[in-house]
């Protein structure tokens, strides 16, 4: 007979996160610059009957962990991520066709994305969130998954597809100028402090003790397992994350080398898009990835830092281009360092280190 008590919690050290979801075998995947709603509102890509409909498959466990105000670390089940790309890969490889409809649609879909951020159609949030699904599951998650095993294949009209639709990503503006507009006439301001179910249900109940959480400093943990979603504030957020990652946060970061260099500069922690920020030529530009918004602060840097990023990615590319020393896939940058910070970027070796801490005190001479 099965014991019907709630799952303990872990100790206090860690908030009330209950301990079967810490205990699942979690991989990270990728931050995003994402409130409680942005979360659940992404997580809708990955629920049910949107995703199985077209691959027949999801990645039904996600988890959510605020590692900054408002940006969040993603992650899932390894075997499920793994499962999830093998379907994937069997569509690409096994049916082309399908294939190249899927990315197609993407393509008509975009276009549709386009018209709808200058004018939407959508009165209600539910048809516009269903929109903004189709949109993503096509257009950016399946060319996401399909790109690479096409460059395995060599097959250039895949690639060609796919290269179109990652070349311009047209959910984030669907997000603010059609779900964003929809949500507050609904919920209100606070429509960032729900999940896109109780937006949608117009249910404010939860927001006042959301509100006290972060007036405490406490972060989100925001999960979907099983169907199943829990929205939980914590005391000390980067705790759960070394304990899931195995990680000890130090003084310095190892990645992967972007571009070769070695400079010494003042640390500017980004993370938004906002450029109308406080930059100085050759400050260090550190962030959880970079993305053509940053250009600005980019071309003045003296390096780039980023928590995210493969070769391939968009720091990597244009540290080659602009020949500006770069390490990516640091993974905790964004955390070993403060705004400020005086720092070492040895692009030669993949290291970042500290050399000397903002005296806290006085931001005006960090040194």
């Amino acid at each position: 007979m099965k014991s019907t008590r709630e799952p303990k919690s872990v100790p206090t050290l860690f908030g009330v996160i209950r301990k079967d979801i810490l205990d699942k075998k979690w991989i990270f995947l990728v931050g995003r610059p994402y409130t409680l709603f942005g979360a659940s509102l992404y997580q809708r890509w990955f629920d049910p009957p949107q995703i199985i409909e077209l691959f027949g498959a999801s990645i039904p466990d996600n988890l959510y962990i605020e590692e900054h105000p408002n940006v969040v670390r993603r992650y899932v089940i390894k075997g499920q991520l793994d499962d999830f790309s093998s379907i994937i890969r069997n569509i690409v490889m096994q049916d082309r066709e399908k294939a190249k409809k899927m990315l197609v649609k993407g393509l008509q879909l975009s276009a549709e994305a386009r018209a709808y951020i200058q004018k939407s159609p959508f009165s209600q949030l539910q048809p516009a969130v269903d929109f903004l699904v189709k949109l993503a599951l096509h257009a950016t998650v399946f060319s996401y998954f399909a790109y690479p095993i096409a460059k395995e294949q060599n097959d250039g009209e895949i690639i060609r597809l796919a290269e179109q639709l990652r070349a311009v990503s047209y959910y984030p503006k669907v997000v603010e100028k059609v779900i964003n507009p929809l949500a507050k006439k609904k919920a209100g301001d606070d429509f960032n402090l729900m999940t896109i179910a109780e937006a949608i249900a117009g249910d404010k109940s939860p927001v006042a003790a959301r509100k006290e959480a972060y007036r405490q400093n406490k972060r989100l943990v925001y999960a979907k397992i099983s169907g199943k979603e829990t929205v939980q504030y914590v005391d000390n957020v980067m705790k759960i994350i070394e304990l899931l990652e195995r990680v000890r946060i130090s003084d310095s970061v190892r990645g992967q080398v972007g571009y070769p260099g070695k400079v010494t500069g003042r640390v500017r922690l980004i993370l938004t898009s906002d450029t109308n920020v406080e930059f100085d030529k050759g400050d260090i530009l550190v962030a959880v990835t970079s993305n053509p918004t940053l250009m600005p602060l980019i071309h003045k840097c003296g390096a780039i830092v980023t928590d995210e990023g493969g070769i391939t990615c968009h720091a990597a590319i244009v540290s080659r281009e602009l020949k500006k020393p770069c390490v990516i896939g640091t993974r905790f940058a964004t955390h070993t360092f403060r705004d400020g910070d005086l720092v070492e970027v040895d692009a030669e070796r993949g290291v970042v280190r500290l050399l000397k801490k903002r005296r806290r005190a006085d931001k005006q001479q960090p040194f």
